[in-house]
Parts: structure tokens; sequence; C-alpha cells
């Protein structure tokens, strides 16, 4: 049962003068009429509980408490962005994140979006240092371990036909800088994608697209699959989709490195953490070389 704010004063004021309350009911009600609106609402829920009423408007007492103001959306997250919002923040650095990774079976004990959930979380860590604005991660990338179970790869042609749509339209916003991030096969993926920005920028001479992390460690840049790196870093940033129990028995290790076992949240943090530094670096160095 719920009851409105008229209800409530109404009701306190009935119990109150049956129980001689007079005076308190009085005061009560004056106070949620001319107080404001969080005020009346405090007075109204201590009526509630100074005459006894707290089983009966138990509802109504938990509403009568001030709404929460929503968390702030990120300032790098671009669809958490208004269009005005999105203008300042590129006015203020126009620089943009592309994170890439896929949807792929990391075995028995890491979530199928390992290399998204990588690569998208680097491009936020980066983009709280550098500025800029971090697109939504994409999940469809070619190659790597398909038909297995949870693998949604998708098609070379479409992946390029992808990637050249988003950083055409990055391009044609006048975007300056277009950071392309892939956490997923870096080996392979990195130079389809430099291919493919050749092809934008002949179009788009003023906007210059980089492609460079999140594999990009000073001292150990090579990307595993499912290891200690991998697992490390989900311990560090979603442990919560991490299931270390399960790297037990033979078939546990079917399509990922066995030293998966090895991998620790610190080893991860550290991990990440360094490649982070690293790319910064790299990337201011990037953005003040003159245009070649």
């Amino acid at each position: 049962m719920t009851y409105g704010m008229r209800s409530i004063r109404t009701f306190i004021r009935t119990r109150a003068n049956s129980a001689g309350s007079i005076r308190e009911a009085a005061r009560l009600h004056r106070a949620s009429e001319d107080a404001p609106e969080t005020v009346r609402r405090r007075f109204l829920a201590a009526g509630i509980k100074a005459l006894g009423l707290s089983s009966v408007f138990g509802v109504a007492a938990s509403q009568a408490k001030p709404a929460r103001k929503p968390a702030p959306s990120s300032g790098h997250r671009w669809d958490e962005m208004s269009a005005s919002d999105l203008k300042a923040a590129l006015e203020r650095k126009s620089l943009v994140y592309v994170p890439i990774g896929t949807l792929e079976f990391h075995g028995v004990h890491l979530p199928l979006a390992t290399d998204a959930i990588h690569a998208y979380e680097f491009c936020l860590a980066a983009a709280a240092r550098t500025g800029g604005v971090v697109l939504p991660v994409s999940h469809w990338s070619p190659h790597g371990h398909e038909k297995w179970p949870g693998s949604m790869l998708v098609r070379e042609e479409t992946f390029r036909a992808l990637v050249t749509d988003v950083f055409t339209r990055l391009a044609e916003q006048e975007i300056r800088w277009v950071v392309a991030c892939t956490g997923h096969n870096p080996a392979r993926q990195e130079p389809a994608i430099r291919t493919i920005a050749s092809g934008v920028l002949e179009k788009f001479p003023k906007t210059r697209i980089v492609v460079l992390g999140p594999w990009c460690h000073p001292e150990d840049p090579s990307a595993d699959h499912g290891g200690k790196k991998e697992t490390s870093l989900m311990l560090a940033l979603c442990p919560k989709l991490v299931h270390m129990k399960r790297l037990e028995g033979p078939d546990a290790f079917r399509g990922v490195g066995k030293n998966a076992v090895e991998g620790t949240a610190r080893f991860g943090r550290d991990y990440f953490e360094a490649e982070v530094n690293r790319f910064v670096q790299l990337i201011d160095k990037t953005m003040q070389e003159p245009p070649s």
C-alpha cells in the first residue's frame, strides 16, 4: 500500500489527536506546509517514526527520503555525452580513441569479451591522462578461434567496411587525431587497420590516424591468449568475470596458455599500468611531431 504526502499529513494529525498530541500534530503540519520540500519530507518521516507508524507507512517513509542524484557520467565516454558535451570535449582536445576487441573463446575461465574489455579500459585510462573521447568498444574482428564455443568472428571484408566507416565518420567531423587500439590479435590486426587508415587518409589528409596499443608494454609487449597476461589483466580489470577454479583437469587449458594458473591481479595491475604509461609517452611524442 502506498500513500500520498497529503494523506500522510492527514493521518498523522488524526493519530496524534487521538493520542492527545495536538500540539505535536500542529507543529508537524506547519513544518510540512512552510518548509522546503526536502525538509517537509524529513519532518513527515520523523512524525511517522515518532508516532509509531513505521509499520503502517513503511513504504511511504522510505519514499519520503530525498532521491539520490545520479552518478555523473565519465567525461571521456562518447556514448554517455550529449552532442553539446561532446563538442566541448573535442574543442578541448580533438582526439578520439577507437577501441577494438572481439567476442572469442578465451578458455573456460575468462569472458568472451576479454580483448574488448582490455582495449576499452586501456583507452579510458589513456584518455584520463591525454584528454579526448573514447568510442564504445567494437566486438567485431576477424581471425582467431573460429568455431570455438562462443566465438563470433566476422569476415575480413566486414571488418574492413566497419573500420573504414568509423574512421570516415570521424574524419568528416574534422577530428584531428584518431587512435585505434586493438586488444585482439595485434600482430595481424594492427597492420590491417593501418592499411584501412591509409585509404581513409587519402580523402581526409587533415586527420591523422594512429594504430597503437594496448599491447605496448615497454619490456614485454607480446600478446598471449588466455594465458598469464590476459588472465592477470582480467583479474585486475573485472575480477568477477574470472573463474580460476575452473582451471583444473586436462581439458581446462584447451585453446589457452597453460600458464594461466599463474595469473594474479597484482601482476595484471602492474602490467596494465606499465602499458598505459608507455602508450601515453608514445602518443604525446607522436602528437608533437609535424605532419609527414
